[in-house]
């Protein structure tokens, strides 16, 4: 009788072992329309390490994972190209209905940093364009007397202040519209 529950459990942790969990996502390029990306290696732990075909799709095998349970993204690998939306890949959860739930969207080497410094040479001149016309509209209250020298310098030192706190926040910014992926956007339709 032992020998036949010892046998009865041992099967069930074979089974358990090797029944597998399938998510099937897609690898994309950034800012194409969805173009698909083959030849991608994407490893994701606890799955069997994979690459994406020639339509950009890929099957990750889970072992000993059920829906619901939390995966983790360990890296993704195209020569000549960078992922984009890393964060949302770190941490993600086994879906029920077999689809990995995010795309990944890969970038051609540089073009993260491209973008970044375009946005950032953007809103940096945008922000110094506003602070110095409101450094300016202070200057004239103050030579019309509409304020006095003390109130000028209190209300230019508040500018000042969130005119620096607003470029601090310009790299993080800079970064974030760089990673936007415009080839997901879809027009608006007139009605």
């Amino acid at each position: 009788m032992k020998s036949i529950f010892y046998s009865l459990i041992f099967w069930s942790a074979i089974g358990n072992l090797s029944a597998q969990v399938i998510q099937i996502g897609m690898v994309r390029e950034q800012n194409s329309g969805g173009k698909p990306i083959a030849g991608v290696q994407v490893n994701f732990q606890d799955a069997v390490p994979t690459n994406s075909d020639d339509r950009g799709w890929f099957r990750l095998a889970f072992r000993g994972k059920k829906a619901g349970d939390v995966i983790f993204f360990q890296e993704v690998r195209k020569q000549g190209y960078e992922v984009v939306n890393e964060k949302e890949l770190q941490i993600m959860q086994i879906s029920s209905n077999d689809s990995l739930g995010n795309d990944i969207i890969l970038a051609k080497a540089g073009k993260l940093d491209a973008a970044r410094k375009e946005y950032y040479d953007i809103s940096d001149k945008a922000l110094t364009a506003g602070f110095k016309k409101e450094e300016k509209a202070l200057q004239e209250k103050l030579e019309k007397s509409l304020i006095s020298a003390a109130e000028y310098d209190k209300q230019y030192a508040a500018l000042f202040d969130q005119y620096r706190e607003q470029q601090k926040k310009l790299d993080d910014l800079s970064d974030l519209f760089a990673r936007i992926n415009f080839g997901d956007r879809q027009p608006k339709r007139k009605k």
